[in-house]
């Protein structure tokens, strides 16, 4: 089941929904991802970029293939962010590498638009209905909630 704002993908649902939607019958699992908004270097190409909850690849992951020890160091890196192959051929990013994304939605609360990510993984998919999501860029909700 996918639940989602009615009003627009920028507006998350409140995380006071998280315990009522655990409570769903059937309901084994609950994660989230907030849209960014962000860009690299310029406003285009544009590229969908989220803020996903600690769980969110583990419950996709028909979609996401990550190797385990880059799991391990997303799970592990609060800065760290994983990529989309294709995203990652399109910059030219390596994993290891410090990337800004400039926030064109959600600034910091320092009042900065630039929040800096570390690339720790970059997955892939085997399912040719869902190359696109090669394009995604996902890091931590907590550091997007912090920052």
């Amino acid at each position: 089941m996918i639940v989602s704002s009615k009003l627009s993908i920028t507006q998350a649902l409140p995380i006071a929904l998280l315990n009522p939607i655990q409570r769903v019958p059937g309901v084994k699992q609950v994660g989230w991802a907030n849209w960014f908004g962000g860009y690299y270097q310029h406003p285009t190409p544009f590229f969908p970029n989220f803020a996903v909850s600690a769980n969110y690849l583990g419950l996709f992951r028909d979609r996401y293939e990550l190797p385990p020890a880059q799991a391990k160091a997303f799970a592990d890196t609060r800065d760290g962010a994983v990529v989309g192959a294709a995203l990652a051929k399109q910059f030219g990013w390596k994993l290891g590498q410090r990337v800004p994304l400039i926030a064109g939605i959600f600034p910091r609360k320092d009042g900065s638009n630039a929040w800096n990510f570390q690339i720790v993984g970059i997955f892939t998919t085997k399912n040719p209905k869902l190359k696109a999501v090669e394009q995604q860029f996902l890091f931590h909700w907590k550091y997007f909630d912090e920052g």
